[in-house]
């Protein structure tokens, strides 16, 4: 079976408007690859970084960097989707929190795949092949074609340590949706640029 992986996956990003501001989230103890126990002690920092001050929009996705940071409404609609591997923590810290008193959740994507084609991939790789940075991306159709597309739903790139994948499936119905905040970009077309165009 050949897929054109590349046509069928995209990025989500943060919509460009000046008016939604940037928001870190920070995740400790950080769980890389691993789901949240709900009986864990887990600390959510959110916080405020680019913003307009008074003119600030909170809208249902906001990110700086990898880190996805959603609106009550934007964890219910993926919950009803049932898509596994994530998991939405409620922020426990920081300025959103503590000082504007706002309702957000981190969108943690323990489900990790190391699929990136590096042969049809801009990388810079260093000489212990570790990948210093992603310019552009390629997915390996034969990694992906192994996995059953419910378990590849959404997911993180092992690769990366800021680059989620959504299923164009999922996609679809999140853009049938009124919620404001992001954008995606298929793998073909996304580039280190990207997030600037």
């Amino acid at each position: 079976m050949t897929t054109n992986f590349n046509e069928e996956y995209y990025l989500i990003l943060r919509e460009n408007n000046d008016y939604y501001p940037t928001i870190d989230g920070f995740l400790q103890p950080r769980y890389r690859g691993m789901k949240v126990n709900n009986e864990d002690p887990v600390c959510v920092n959110l916080n405020l970084a680019l913003t307009n001050g008074k003119k600030d929009q909170f809208v249902d996705y906001h990110s700086s960097g990898g880190d996805s940071i959603c609106s009550k409404a934007f964890v219910d609609f993926i919950i009803s989707l049932g898509t596994g591997g994530v998991q939405f923590l409620e922020g426990t810290h920081g300025t959103i929190v503590e000082k504007l008193k706002l309702k957000y959740f981190y969108m943690h994507v323990y489900r990790r795949i190391r699929c990136i084609d590096q042969k049809k991939s801009d990388l810079d790789i260093d000489e212990t092949g570790y990948i210093d940075s992603i310019k552009s991306i390629s997915i390996d159709a034969e990694i992906l074609n192994k996995i059953p597309l419910e378990e590849r739903q959404i997911f993180f790139l092992d690769e990366s340590a800021y680059i989620k994948l959504f299923h164009q499936s999922i996609v679809e119905k999140i853009q049938a949706t009124d919620m404001k905040g992001f954008q995606f970009v298929k793998v073909k077309d996304w580039s280190i640029h990207s997030a600037f165009s």
